[in-house]
This record gives C-alpha cells, sequence and structure tokens, in this order.
C-alpha cells in the first residue's frame, strides 16, 4: 500500500497540474478565437484584490513544490515570478511536475511523524497536509470555463464593467 500522504499530494498536485495546463491551453485558445491580446487574459483579475491568471498559476505552482518538499524534507527548488506568456506558465508547470514527481512514496515514509516549520504553519505534516495544498485546487478551479475564460465583461454584455474605476482593462477597449 502506498503511503497516504504520498498518494493524497503527488499524485494530486500532477494530476492538477495536467488541468491547469489545459485550462491554460482551452484559455490561450479562446483569446484567439475572440482576438484578445494574450496578456489581457494573462493579467485578469477575477477581483481587484486577486492575484492575476499568472500569479494564481506561480501560486499553484508554488504550492505544489513547497508542499512536496516540506513533506519529503527536501529545499523546494526557486523559480522566478517573471512568467508573461502562456508559454512561459506551460514551462514553469512542467518544471513544478517535474521536481513533484521525481519523490516517489517512500520518499514519504516518515513525513507523517516529520515536524515542519515553515514560517506561516506549525504543526505535523499529518494534519496539515491538507491545509497546505488546498490552494492549488482553489488555482484549478478559479479559470474554470464558466469564470476565467468569460472574464471579459464586455463579453459577457456588460461594457460598462469592462473597466476597474478609474482604469480600463489591459487589451480592452474602454466605455
Amino acid at each position: 500500500m502506498l503511503n497516504n500522504l504520498y498518494t493524497f499530494s503527488v499524485p494530486a498536485f500532477l494530476r492538477g497540474h495536467a488541468v491547469l495546463s489545459e485550462l491554460l491551453r482551452k484559455g490561450e485558445a479562446h483569446a484567439a478565437g475572440y482576438k484578445i491580446t494574450p496578456s489581457a487574459l494573462l493579467t485578469a483579475r477575477l477581483f481587484p484584490d486577486m492575484f492575476p491568471l499568472t500569479g494564481q498559476v506561480q501560486a499553484a505552482c508554488d504550492t505544489a513544490k513547497r508542499a512536496t518538499a516540506r513533506l519529503v524534507g527536501v529545499e523546494p527548488p526557486r523559480f522566478e515570478d517573471n512568467e508573461g506568456t502562456f508559454e512561459e506558465l506551460y514551462a514553469r508547470i512542467q518544471r513544478t511536475s517535474e521536481f513533484v514527481e521525481k519523490f516517489q512514496a517512500d520518499a514519504f515514509r516518515d513525513a507523517d511523524t516529520r515536524k515542519i516549520e515553515p514560517e506561516n504553519v506549525r504543526g505535523r505534516c499529518d494534519s496539515d497536509c491538507r491545509g497546505i495544498s488546498d490552494p492549488i485546487r482553489a488555482a484549478q478551479l478559479l479559470f474554470s470555463r464558466d469564470n476565467g475564460l468569460r472574464y471579459s465583461p464586455a463579453q459577457r454584455g456588460h461594457a460598462r464593467q469592462a473597466r476597474l474605476p478609474g482604469k480600463a482593462l489591459p487589451g480592452l477597449a474602454a466605455c
């Protein structure tokens, strides 16, 4: 039987990365189909205090690599947060997936008793694994078909909502 912490983390992260890559592909095709500049979609926010799409992907990748690294007791690799194109986001997801999948179930053998001491979380791995990895699920759902791919209020028929207070959204005509 596989280690439970391995089962609940690595396969879930890899599946999440596959889903996230597919959502990005659909978003890229949607932007091309509706003649939206890719940067407009990549910098889009569903709400003003949220990360843009690039930040959501970066956060999902960071969560996967940091949670995996903490569970196996290694230092996570550092990636610069400078992605600005779909291709760069695909590459980041790929690099993160490669890091996560290089750890097999036996690397997680003592993870349930290992004490983790990240800056903002204190506790044991067995009780904290779900809490550490929840943001990846949020990122997967964030730009789902009904939310992210139809982000533009102008495309939903709400021309006056196509800009934030005092600012037009990049790539969209100000109304």
